[in-house]
């Protein structure tokens, strides 16, 4: 790998790194961690879904999802209702509060990152909106190879 292809992954760490921590900032102003976020995130998407599943998607403890699940009950963002055919499953909701304050949010989080950017020249926006559009197709290559590859083991 070159010099300048090796600076370019530095780079990319860095800039992960400090837009995570931008970003992490925002949510502690606002008193929500990232995990409990992307719990939301998951809730929103599929309403009615346990922990087990949960546990499953984000790939967290089932025991570290739970005392999210009761904080975000202590904040009125999240449900339990027990399910119908099995009572021994709790299904979680997220409520309307939840929802509107996860729009703040993102709202919250863009206008910060796009104030980060904002003293960036438009040819150099421009020259970063390709290179990063050319990370995202390998990326996508990458993706699709090992969903053939997957896919090819199955069978």
């Amino acid at each position: 790998m070159s010099e300048k292809h090796e600076l370019l992954v530095e780079l990319l760490r860095e800039v992960n790194r400090g837009v995570g921590k931008y970003v992490k900032n925002v949510l502690a102003e606002h008193d929500i961690s990232v995990p409990a976020v992307i719990i939301c995130k998951q809730l929103k998407g599929e309403a009615g879904i346990t922990i087990s599943e949960l546990a499953r998607r984000t790939g967290m403890a089932k025991s570290h999802i739970s005392n999210i699940i009761r904080e975000l009950e202590q904040k009125g963002w999240v449900r339990k209702k027990t399910d119908s055919s099995d009572h021994r499953v709790l299904r979680l909701y997220l409520n309307e509060a939840a929802s509107a304050h996860l729009e703040l949010l993102r709202i919250d989080i863009r206008q910060n990152i796009n104030a980060l950017v904002a003293d960036i020249t438009e040819q150099k926006a421009e020259d970063l909106i390709q290179g990063l559009r050319e990370i995202i197709e390998a990326l996508d290559k990458v993706r699709t190879e090992e969903n053939g590859c997957e896919g090819k083991r199955r069978q």
